[in-house]
């Protein structure tokens, strides 16, 4: 057969592809592939396919109808989807991403991407195919569901009993562990690896989706949702496998993902790159372009364009200075580091295409700040900022759940437990927030049910410490916690600084690095002086003591603690300051007082507990979240020691 040949496309059309019915599976696979007009007047009806493509080599074919003997390549996966796919009785239309596209047409490719929201949001439903049953799915699809008809669970992590039955209480309670024996863990683990988990335009595709979505297993089917009841309270009720006590990256790593995925909350574009970091695509300037179709998901605003001419080291670059001016912020800085250095990709452009794990950390180092920043002739970059000593000390973090607990032991007796911390507080205590990166649950509002608190941290933490390795008893308290320092500190390493400062960062930091902390970015950065005087950008880090902004105010006084509040009206949270006498909450920063410089005012929310932003008088329509006062002319006034910063 000929190979078909794709018509252009006009700016408001797309292609779409209509499976003929067969009732016998194994009947050739038999379609029609029709342009039509998308557009907000224009909705034709169409489901859409959301898939993995799988390897390109050694093509099938799908027979075109219409075309008299045409075909198209399409690949493996796709070929062994269809089938079951298509309708006995009723012609099924469909999207259908490698079919609809063009894929040599750069110019079209990037078109159609700029309407991959568009797409995906006007299906009457989008279809999950995640390939062929097996024992594994058979069992997650019956477990949830079982459990969607016991349990919901609403958007702030609220569990509620479906079953009016005194013996399904259980279900309900936050609390209570689920009943899974551990080939149902090893069926959960096995089911959240299959591939189409990997993929990264599946973050679009799905969230993007209407909650009808459906997952297809062979012939087995069940909606999204349940899925997401399963990981919602896998999490919320701190359910945890044994098996994942031995088997660390099976479970934790693809829970994480799942869960991650799942979500319905709003991310910052910083957290959304780096939550899908993980994840496959075929081109890596799909990282930039994968995530356009959700701006208007996460109020994130990217006025870019789809140029697949470009390298991708300007792309990356392109959106590194788009977010800083457009933002004012330099929070994707956090995902810069690479343990390869390359002679023509600056430090500080992030290299999206590493595929090392980040698990977030909690960190406010320079507040509500504004960055300062300047791209030099040279692709240099000078930012503002400070510098706060050396590292001096380093230590590995071990590469499994169960060596993670030894791990604790012989970090402490690097640091040494008796001294107080240089904040004035016990050493423990800091220890805890550096091992746990700052993510505890006393630090969100309300607490998170994800997290371990410091108490508890504080218990399982001194029971490590008091015991013989072999009379540690891995429990579901030590469990939790060692797993919550196992996903914050993998593939970064523990450290101490010049100044008595504790930590975790990036695993390839030596002795001799700086740390610094940036207008306008969360994290302080560990940072490596070069021959020419810069610096390149090593990575990210957690620093006990610095996390709440001192290295630019001091330290919050004491009956104060910086938490993270959930807005349930926006679903997004905000950093906020919780007096623990009063237990009163106040959104501005105590150690900024009350006046603002000439021409600014402020509004908050209307109970003043949540978020504030501020206005000049010159545009009082024009809101900020940034502060005035942390702008580097006023903390000069203030005799904060900032200094220009360029990173190579």
């Amino acid at each position: 057969m000929n190979q078909y040949v794709y018509q252009s496309l006009s700016n408001d059309q797309i292609r779409l592809v209509t499976l003929l019915p067969a009732a016998d599976r194994d009947c050739e696979v038999i379609c029609d592939v029709n342009i039509v007009r998308l557009t907000k007047e224009d909705i034709p009806k169409y489901e859409a396919l959301s898939y993995t493509w799988g390897p390109a080599r050694s093509p099938a074919k799908l027979r075109i109808s219409s075309e008299n003997e045409h075909s198209i390549d399409i690949t493996k996966n796709l070929a062994e989807a269809l089938p079951y796919i298509r309708d006995p009785v009723l012609p099924r239309t469909l999207w259908i991403d490698s079919i609809a596209i063009n894929q040599k047409d750069l110019k079209e490719r990037g078109q159609q991407v700029q309407r991959m929201a568009d797409i995906y949001r006007s299906a009457e439903r989008v279809i999950i195919w995640l390939g062929t049953d097996d024992t594994s799915s058979k069992t997650v699809m019956s477990t949830c569901e079982f459990l969607g008809t016991k349990v919901e669970v609403n958007d702030f992590g609220s569990l509620r009993c479906l079953s009016d039955r005194l013996d399904d209480a259980h279900w309900g309670d936050i609390q209570a562990q689920l009943p899974y024996d551990i080939m149902t863990w090893k069926a959960i683990a096995a089911f959240l690896q299959r591939r189409w988990f990997q993929r990264l335009w599946i973050w679009q595709e799905i969230r993007l989706a209407k909650s009808n979505a459906i997952i297809m297993c062979g012939t087995d089917t069940m909606r999204w949702i349940r899925l997401r009841t399963l990981l919602d309270c896998i999490v919320y009720k701190r359910s945890v496998s044994p098996y994942a006590v031995d088997s660390d990256e099976k479970f934790f790593a693809p829970l994480q993902n799942g869960y991650n995925l799942a979500r319905n909350d709003r991310m910052e574009l910083c957290e959304l790159l780096a939550t899908m970091r993980h994840a496959r695509c075929v081109d890596q300037r799909d990282r930039v372009y994968g995530i356009l179709g959700l701006s208007s998901v996460h109020g994130l605003q990217i006025d870019i364009r789809p140029d697949y001419n470009k390298p991708v080291v300007d792309v990356y670059m392109e959106l590194m200075m788009y977010s800083a001016k457009e933002s004012k912020r330099l929070d994707m800085l956090s995902l810069c580091g690479s343990e390869q250095t390359m002679d023509n990709w600056p430090s500080w452009v992030p290299r999206l295409m590493d595929s090392k794990k980040r698990n977030d950390i909690h960190s406010f180092a320079s507040g509500y700040s504004t960055c300062e920043v300047e791209l030099l002739k040279d692709r240099a970059l000078r930012v503002t900022g400070i510098r706060l000593g050396q590292i001096t000390k380093k230590d590995y973090f071990h590469a499994s759940l169960r060596n993670a607990v030894w791990g604790i032991r012989a970090w402490t007796h690097r640091v040494g437990m008796a001294s107080r911390y240089v904040d004035g507080k016990s050493m423990a205590e800091a220890f805890c927030h550096a091992i746990c990166g700052g993510v505890l649950a006393d630090y969100y509002m309300p607490p998170s049910r994800s997290s371990p608190s410091l108490a508890s941290s504080s218990t399982v933490f001194s029971n490590i410490l008091r015991r013989y390795e072999d009379e540690i008893v891995m429990d579901q308290a030590t469990i939790f916690f060692s797993g919550h320092v196992f996903r914050k500190c993998e593939g970064r390493a523990f450290f101490k600084t010049s100044r008595g400062h504790i930590g975790i960062g990036p695993a390839n930091m030596r002795e001799g690095d700086e740390i610094c902390v940036l207008l306008g970015c969360d994290v302080p950065m560990i940072i490596r002086p070069d021959s020419n005087g810069r610096y390149r950008i090593i990575g990210e880090s957690y620093v006990s003591g610095i996390s709440s902004n001192e290295a630019i105010l001091g330290r919050l006084p004491r009956r104060y603690r910086e938490v993270l509040r959930y807005d349930p009206e926006s679903g997004s949270t905000y950093w906020v300051y919780l007096n623990t006498e009063t237990k009163r909450i106040q959104v501005g920063d105590p150690r900024l007082g009350a006046a603002l410089p000439s021409g600014w005012g402020r509004i908050t929310d209307a109970q003043g507990q949540f978020w504030e932003d501020f206005f000049h008088e010159s545009a009082p329509g024009i809101l900020t979240a940034l502060d005035p006062r942390l702008t580097k002319p006023e903390l000069l006034k203030r005799g904060v020691p900032l200094e220009d910063i360029e990173f190579s």
